[in-house]
C-alpha cells in the first residue's frame, strides 16, 4: 500500500487525486517550472485546475547577447514571452498564467517586504488554491528561500 510517509517512491497516479484539486505552482523565477513539468503535465490531463504565478522577472537570468537592447525590460519581456510559449505548449490558458512581477534586489531576487507579501496573498486569496507547490524553504538559492518565507 502506497503512503504519503512512505521512504518509497509513490506513482502519482497511485495517489488518486480528485480533479477538483486546485493546482498554484509559485515559482521565484519563470525557469522554476521546469523541474516539475512532468508532474505539471500529469496534474493538468488529470483535470486539476492547474495556476502558475511567477514572482520575478528573472531577467537577471538572460545573457545580454539574447535580447537588443540588452535592458533589464527587455530581458523581463524576453522571460515571460518564454513562459507563455511554454504554457502555450502544456495547454494551459493564458489566464492561467500570472507574472507578480514583485520588487527585486540588485541580484535579482524578490525583495522579501510587507508589499511584496501583499501582493503573494492577495494573488493566493484570488486563486483559492487547495495546494501550493514551490521551492523547499532550505533551498540554496536566495530568491527561494524568500518566497518560501513569505509564502509560510
Amino acid at each position: 500500500m502506497n503512503s504519503l510517509t512512505s521512504n518509497n517512491p509513490i506513482p502519482l497516479q497511485a495517489l488518486g487525486l480528485p480533479e477538483a484539486l486546485r493546482v498554484l505552482v509559485l515559482a521565484p523565477h519563470p525557469d522554476d517550472f521546469d523541474e516539475i513539468g512532468v508532474t505539471l503535465r500529469f496534474l493538468w490531463e488529470n483535470g486539476n485546475p492547474l495556476f502558475l504565478a511567477v514572482v520575478t522577472s528573472g531577467a537577471s537570468g538572460v545573457e545580454d547577447t539574447s535580447c537588443s537592447p540588452p535592458t533589464v525590460g527587455a530581458k523581463a519581456r524576453l522571460r515571460e514571452q518564454e513562459q507563455r510559449a511554454s504554457c502555450q505548449f502544456l495547454g494551459l490558458p493564458g489566464a492561467h498564467l500570472a507574472f507578480l512581477r514583485l520588487e527585486e534586489d540588485e541580484s535579482g531576487h524578490p525583495v522579501q517586504d510587507q508589499a511584496s507579501i501583499d501582493r503573494l496573498r492577495r494573488h493566493l486569496l484570488t486563486r483559492r488554491p487547495s495546494v501550493v507547490l514551490l521551492p523547499h524553504g532550505h533551498d540554496t538559492n536566495l530568491g527561494h528561500q524568500r518566497v518560501y518565507a513569505m509564502f509560510r
